[in-house]
């Protein structure tokens, strides 16, 4: 894999963290305000599998991702390292990233009513 798929890459994988994190920051704040974290005492999320993990834990996010998406979600975790750490990823692995990205594209183009 050259130099340009591992930057691609990467931009995939930026547009599907900070997409997620954005929804869980949106739909939290207009459900329980600017202070939904200290309500909830749900620290930050920052790692890819902590912001997954979301998605199945609150009322208002548990409808968005089906529990299949999550797991798929979850799959890509490794591959997000691996970006992350800059190692090679191979071929399938791309691909994979590719669904994950088009999976979050469609899933929240679907749920967009909720994101307002």
């Amino acid at each position: 894999m050259d130099v340009q798929m591992m930057v691609q890459a990467y931009g995939m994988l930026y547009h599907i963290e900070t997409t997620l994190k954005q929804t869980v920051e949106t739909i939290m704040t207009n459900q329980y305000g600017l202070l939904w974290r200290r309500k909830l005492k749900e620290e930050e999320k920052e790692y890819l599998y902590e912001i997954i993990s979301i998605f199945g834990k609150y009322k208002p996010l548990i409808t968005i991702f089906t529990p299949l998406d999550r797991k798929k979600l979850y799959e890509l975790i490794p591959i997000r390292n691996k970006i992350c750490h800059m190692k090679h990823i191979a071929i399938l692995e791309y691909k994979f990233l590719e669904e994950c990205l088009e999976l979050v594209t469609r899933t929240l183009k679907t749920n967009s009513s909720i994101l307002t």
